[in-house]
């Protein structure tokens, strides 16, 4: 069952009170390139699909409905996770109803957190275009968010196998960040952690960790208004949390071969080398190379999976519009109990 545990008022000293110098019961190796993929005869996993940046409606609806088909026909998926973005722009109930029914036709078990695009925009807009919300209609549209896509939270943890993973939904009702997270759920996740130390941890969440993206031809990577929000706790609860071992983050509309998707000594953050893992965005524009300013159509659809065995994590990269793995982006981190 989903674990929600709501704290209100607790200020960042009680909520970051935890004992620093944690040693994590596992040891991770770095990121690497396997010789082979896939299960031994009779190994066990869990695997988890990622989507990301869905951006409904567009004209690409058709396309993402295909790879979703695809997502069920494979036999072998736990659930799937929607890193936020699922409406195209300002998050207003027209976007939502239409999201809703494309992720309809995903039929595998799915959990759908949010990004900016769902709930900080005004329903309204100006000549400007889409302008933040107040208060207000923020938490009234995290709410309406939450029902439309019966979820019971926006954020909750849950074990797998022998991994505890960790669901985060921007949510700040006052910040002009664009993937922030509250008080109470800095609390929340604080909290959590504390309790699972013994687990290798991987969360999950709409923005990226500070610095684990190129800012080569771009300026938008130093404005921290693209980075998972607030930079100083996040950094000090991972400090504090040595077992968390993958951040798995959208937003950027980082294609599969930019340099911050494929390059460890970029996406690998600066405490405790916690894996920044960029998804490519469903919506199937964005950035294929670090260096770039295109912006632009992919050539394919991506999506990336996780395979959770009890001594490693694989990483791989499925093109829905040629229908094939990308072994060349296979990847892997080992666990090994101390």
């Amino acid at each position: 069952m989903d674990k929600k545990i709501w704290q209100n008022d607790i200020s960042r000293r009680k909520f970051l009170g935890i004992s620093a110098g944690v040693v994590s019961s596992f040891m991770f190796s770095n990121i690497f390139k396997p010789t082979h993929v896939g299960a031994a005869a009779g190994e066990d996993y869990k695997r988890i699909v990622v989507l990301t940046d869905v951006h409904v409606p567009s004209s690409k609806d058709k396309l993402k409905i295909a790879a979703l088909q695809d997502i069920n026909s494979w036999n072998d998926v736990d659930h799937v996770v929607v890193t936020g973005d699922l409406c195209h722009e300002v998050g207003d109930e027209k976007e939502l109803k239409a999201a809703v029914e494309l992720m309809s036709h995903c039929k595998k078990k799915r959990y759908v957190l949010t990004g900016n695009h769902d709930y900080l925009y005004s329903d309204g807009t100006n000549e400007g275009g889409k302008y933040q919300a107040g208060p207000k209609e923020r938490a009234f549209k995290l709410e309406r968010f939450r029902r439309y896509f019966n979820m019971n939270a926006l954020y909750f943890s849950k074990d797998v196998g022998d991994y505890h993973l960790v669901y985060l939904s921007p949510d700040s009702l006052d910040t002009i960040h664009l993937t922030e997270m509250s008080v109470e759920q800095l609390a929340w996740l604080s909290a959590d952690l504390e309790m699972n130390r013994d687990k290798p941890t991987i969360i999950f969440f709409h923005g990226s960790l500070e610095g684990t993206w190129d800012n080569n031809g771009r300026n938008w990577p130093k404005n921290p208004k693209f980075m998972a929000q607030p930079i100083d706790d996040v950094r000090d609860i991972l400090k504090a949390n040595p077992q968390v071992m993958i951040w798995v983050s959208g937003h950027l509309h980082l294609g599969v071969y930019n340099q911050s998707s494929c390059n460890e000594k970029i996406y690998t953050y600066d405490v405790n080398k916690v894996q920044n893992m960029h998804n490519p965005a469903l919506l199937g524009t964005g950035y294929q190379r670090s260096d770039s300013d295109d912006g632009g159509a992919y050539p394919a659809l991506w999506t990336r999976s996780l395979y959770l065995y009890s001594d490693r994590v694989e990483f791989r990269t499925y093109d829905h519009t040629n229908q094939k793995f990308l072994t060349d982006l296979d990847r892997a981190i080992k666990v090994t109990r101390r």
